[in-house]
């Protein structure tokens, strides 16, 4: 393959990113491509040679230290940006073809009980609008399995009271799907939109230390991770975390034998695969008890 330059090369990832960016891809996607691409630019910096099949190995070898899940994750997004290279013809061969990416351990994701979730919603029982907010958040996950960044992305005109259903806008992938949810997190929006207004935005609002919403002030991803790790503690319940509660949602959906099909359509997976780890996790566990 003929020689790359370092500006040749950072030429191609911004047309790559962008291309990326016309295609729809999500700005999660986007931020995760973008670092990962920043962080083979500032390995190759001084190379004569940025896309060569020496610096692609020597680039893998420097990430040893790494978790696997980190080392998978940037040898996918990497090579992603050299398929594309390679079919859109800014480069004539791949580096990283016939190279297997590092395999990540399957981990045993325990679910919450139906015990703990009971011990968070006591946890946020009380009358400040943080605990109502709190709440809320606990049933919608609970009730729909949604991820942390959909749910943060739902606005006040995105649910239908009426028929008890969420429109889920800002989905992985960027297609749409709508989640249903019960009475009991009915509720919970219910209490939490009168003391928020009804009012058009996102539907989660920030909330002073001293437990009051700031009004249209939209809560973040990061700030959701905070809320819930401050009811686990006061709950008593060890690592409380968004995506556990989706995992839960769809171990307790199997062990009351919903089909895959229609957990993975709420989920919003495109394949049945993911389903099928936690159909597996959850005969396990039934195995073991």
């Amino acid at each position: 393959m003929k020689s790359i330059q370092y500006e040749a090369l950072v030429e191609i990832v911004e047309e790559y990113l962008k291309i990326c960016k016309i295609e729809g891809k999500s700005d999660a996607t986007l931020t995760n491509y973008r670092n990962s691409m920043r962080r083979y630019l500032k390995f190759v910096r001084e190379s004569k040679d940025v896309a060569s099949r020496l610096q692609i190995l020597n680039y893998l070898s420097s990430m040893d230290s790494l978790k696997p899940g980190s080392r998978n994750k940037f040898f996918r997004e990497t090579k992603s940006f050299f398929n594309w290279a390679v079919s859109s013809g800014r480069m004539s061969s791949n580096p990283f073809d016939g190279l297997k990416n590092v395999r990540i351990p399957e981990q045993v994701r325990i679910p919450f009980s139906p015990d703990d979730v009971n011990r968070l919603l006591e946890a946020t029982s009380g009358c400040t609008d943080r605990e109502i907010r709190d709440k809320a958040v606990i049933l919608m996950f609970v009730d729909t399995g949604v991820r942390l960044g959909e749910l943060v992305g739902v606005e006040y005109q995105d649910i239908d009271f009426t028929s008890r259903r969420i429109l889920i806008k800002k989905a992985k992938g960027g297609s749409g799907r709508i989640v249903p949810f019960a009475d009991r997190c009915c509720d919970a929006l219910v209490k939490y939109i009168e003391v928020r207004s009804p009012s058009l935005g996102p539907l989660f609002w920030k909330a002073t230390p001293y437990g009051r919403l700031i009004s249209q002030s939209p809560i973040t991803a990061i700030g959701i991770r905070q809320a819930m790790a401050r009811v686990g503690d006061l709950a008593q319940v060890s690592d409380v975390y968004p995506h556990r509660f989706r995992h839960t949602f769809a171990t307790w959906a199997i062990k009351n034998n919903a089909r895959e099909i229609d957990v993975q359509h709420i989920l919003g997976h495109r394949s049945l695969d993911m389903i099928r780890r936690y159909t597996m996790t959850y005969r396990r566990e039934q195995a073991a008890g």
